[in-house]
């Protein structure tokens, strides 16, 4: 599994890790409607068991997932970027 935010990239094999980052893409949630676009400020890639992969991320306000944009609720996509990036790129933050 691999967790990209910005230029930063770190893989993910320890089943713990992964385990936690499974955790925080749950805390996303969406609504349907338009959503705001751009690109994903942070974008995990899962390798599914079946060989194919799942790429999910989010930017402010928009969830990003395989090619599809959702309209992002409750302040979920912040929550996510903001506990990705303090659990696994921690020297990024201010």
């Amino acid at each position: 599994m691999q967790i990209m935010q910005g230029n930063e990239t770190v893989t993910l094999t320890n089943d713990e890790d992964i385990e936690q980052a499974v955790n925080i893409v749950q805390v996303l949630s969406f609504r349907f409607g338009e959503a705001n676009g751009g690109l994903a400020d942070t974008t995990c890639t899962f390798d599914l068991g079946d060989g194919s992969k799942m790429e999910i991320g989010a930017n402010n306000d928009t969830i990003f997932k395989n090619g599809r944009q959702y309209v992002g609720v409750n302040d979920s996509c912040k929550l996510f970027g903001n506990l990705m990036q303090g659990i696994f790129f921690p020297e990024t933050m201010p």
